[in-house]
């Protein structure tokens, strides 16, 4: 014994029967909103055995409230999604160049009346968030859609990683900086490194004479994603070598063909938080300047960024040691005492501080490069003989260890960049 409930959306035509049993009512699932149905219903003692419909009925369906909590599409304003957004995938990554402070998202609903929260902010679906600050390192950001039942939620995170100030040793792509050397005459050569302190191979960078050029940095001048070599000759012309994605110059040109004394290139970075690279000079006493460089490679400004006599201590370096995103300076003096003055991203020195105090004799730094994929800065030292070691760094200018990259005599000479 049971009965059916007979309905459809026209009078007098039932095109769907449900099977309700012993109930005294049933409900018809999920209906759109506004549909007329027309019903009636039918008993029955066995299953062929059926009485004639009831009176007719009407009713008209009201909207449903909606349990959907996905995401349609998903954005971010500086680089795609790994993997391709899916409405059913929720964890993402992504990356951003270290010019790139912020980031916006843009996350659309695949439901109208769903709400979304990026980092906790109301958005329109289908518009922009507001800005969002990266770290250098991962910055961890979270979608939050919530279904019009106010019940239902789904959280997608993105983990967005902000490239470190002044990664431009990278030659093969591998997410480890290699090491630079330039030979007399001028032939560049480099040791393409395995992340923990090992090379593993070497790769020409140019073979021919540069007579008393000396290769003096590498930034990516031109924003082409690509770094490029930056020269300076005894008179203190600079020169720049664009180069392409595998290395290769695809020109020269100058920046910059008159005499500038005793003014030395000493690091390329940028010092004015514009995402341009800068150059940073020193002199004989002391003295340290800044060239505040555009897009295009062209000196937009100059100045100093300490203009008293600083003694034997000697800028080896501009990088960011602390992962703010500000490039700051490290200096060493003859006795081999090293010193950091961290930056605040304006040219001013935020704090300074000795993070080495003993006698390093002959041992210099030469350059600062990522050897263990961290995201700090390592200190690479050379001394008169050739031999090269890694200072493992932290970001509070602590070494955590040290690496012998290479113990041999017969890089005497031969210049680490």
């Amino acid at each position: 014994m049971g009965h059916r409930v007979r309905y459809g959306t026209s009078s007098g035509n039932y095109t769907t029967t449900l099977d309700v049993g012993t109930a005294t009512s049933a409900q018809i699932a999920d209906p759109p909103a506004g549909v007329t149905y027309y019903a009636v219903v039918t008993a029955y003692a066995v299953a062929s055995i059926e009485s004639f419909p009831s009176a007719e009925v009407s009713f008209t369906s009201k909207a449903t409230i909606s349990k959907n909590a996905d995401l349609a599409a998903l954005f971010l304003n500086t680089a795609p999604l790994s993997p391709p957004f899916g409405s059913n995938t929720l964890s993402y990554t992504s990356g951003a160049a270290n010019t790139t402070r912020s980031i916006t998202v843009t996350p659309t609903v695949a439901q109208a009346n769903a709400t979304v929260r990026v980092n906790g902010s109301l958005v329109t679906s289908g518009s922009r968030s507001g800005e969002i600050i990266l770290n250098v390192g991962s910055t961890n950001i979270t979608v939050t859609v919530t279904a019009q039942n106010g019940i239902i939620r789904k959280n997608y995170t993105i983990a967005v990683t902000r490239a470190q100030a002044g990664r431009t040793r990278d030659l093969d792509g591998n997410g480890t900086d290699d090491l630079y050397f330039q030979g007399p005459g001028g032939w560049m050569a480099a040791w393409l490194m395995n992340g923990s302190g090992g090379v593993t191979s070497g790769r020409t960078v140019y073979s021919g004479s540069l007579g008393d050029w000396k290769c003096v940095g590498m930034a990516d001048l031109n924003r082409d994603g690509v770094s490029d070599l930056i020269f300076q000759n005894d008179l203190g012309h600079i020169v720049v070598w664009y180069r392409n994605a595998s290395g290769a110059t695809i020109f020269p040109a100058y920046l910059y063909n008159r005499g500038l004394g005793d003014w030395k290139i000493v690091g390329v970075a940028d010092m004015g938080g514009d995402g341009s690279p800068d150059l940073i000079f020193q002199n004989g006493i002391g003295q340290i300047a800044v060239w505040h460089l555009n897009g295009d490679a062209v000196v937009i400004s100059t100045g100093f960024l300490f203009s008293a006599a600083l003694g034997d201590w000697r800028v080896v370096s501009v990088v960011d040691g602390n992962g703010d995103g500000n490039a700051d300076l490290i200096f060493q003096n003859r006795a081999g005492q090293i010193a950091r003055w961290l930056m605040n991203g304006s040219g001013t020195v935020a704090t300074s501080s000795i993070i080495y105090s003993g006698n390093l004799g002959d041992w210099k730094i030469r350059a600062t490069a990522d050897l263990n994929r961290d995201g700090i800065p390592d200190l690479v030292f050379q001394n008169s003989s050739g031999q090269v070691v890694g200072w493992l760094m932290n970001s509070a200018g602590g070494a955590t260890g040290s690496l012998t990259i290479y113990n041999g005599t017969a890089l005497g000479g031969i210049r680490l960049l």
